[in-house]
């Protein structure tokens, strides 16, 4: 395969795309070997895509069960929670994952010719089996409790819901993981904003308990718009679906500024490991 320097003023955002389609087999073979190491030597494997979501649900449940932020919904609480944490589960998982693995590749940074853009999305496409196997739980959980009476032909968004907040969480995570290069306190810091992030998006109550001026700032965070958007589906509601363009351009927009900005560091990356 042909192998070119990226030009990081000359090349176009089109051409850099077109530059990461053609290591297509690269990236097959980086999501396997990601999803072979993550869990290597381990004891419970995969199993620990479920078990370390699932605390999360007890401990927000256990935080919130004190306070009435859970009552506002047609929901059960541990349905309204574990909802919340399949949409935050991605993003978390995601991100963690993509500054880890571009951080641990010195050798292959330095010594292969690549577009290295492909470290953090393969990282990112690794994790979806993790996200699966909880949504698959989640749903089970769902039918468990209330069966197949909230089912409605509005069904069919959500998996445009999970798809736009992957593209969400592959755009701060390719982002992060570059400035973390950078500037190795974002790293640290990361770990902090996603804890946080954790309990001021409304994975563990109702964005309509909030008052009116903070649901105003929350149309402009994705993840609270996807996360409300998926209770009010299984609540059996109808939804205008143009409430969710917003979150869309919002997360298209950042994910095309992280591409433009890790295109920046292609050919310097090798210094910064």
């Amino acid at each position: 395969m042909k192998t070119r320097q990226i030009n990081s003023k000359s090349d176009s955002l089109i051409d850099y795309i077109k530059y990461i389609c053609s290591y297509v087999d690269l990236i097959k073979v980086l999501t396997k070997r990601d999803i072979r190491v993550q869990y290597k030597n381990t004891l419970l494997g995969v199993g620990w895509a479920l078990i370390v979501p699932l605390i999360q649900v007890v401990l927000i449940s256990l935080v919130f069960s004190k306070t009435n932020l859970l009552q506002d919904s047609k929901l059960n609480s541990i349905i309204m929670i574990t909802s919340g944490m399949s949409i935050w589960n991605v993003i978390n998982s995601s991100i963690n994952q993509a500054i880890s693995n571009l951080s641990g590749q010195m050798v292959i940074i330095t010594k292969v010719s690549f577009p290295r853009v492909i470290l953090p999305l393969s990282a990112v496409l690794s994790r979806i089996i993790d996200s699966l196997i909880f949504l698959l739980i989640f749903f089970g959980i769902y039918f468990f409790f209330i069966g197949v009476g909230f089912m409605t032909v509005y069904w069919v968004y959500i998996p445009l819901i999970y798809a736009f907040t992957f593209v969400f969480a592959l755009g701060f995570s390719i982002l992060l993981s570059g400035l973390s290069m950078q500037f190795k306190d974002v790293k640290y810091l990361t770990i902090i904003i996603l804890q946080v992030g954790l309990y001021v998006t409304p994975v563990g109550y109702s964005l309509h308990i909030l008052p009116p001026h903070i649901q105003g700032i929350m149309q402009y965070w994705p993840p609270a718009i996807f996360i409300e958007l998926l209770r009010i589906i299984i609540s059996g509601e109808s939804i205008n679906f143009i409430v969710i363009l917003p979150s869309v351009l919002i997360s298209l927009g950042i994910l095309i500024i992280a591409i433009l900005y890790f295109k920046s560091l292609e050919n310097k990356l090798a210094d910064l490991v």
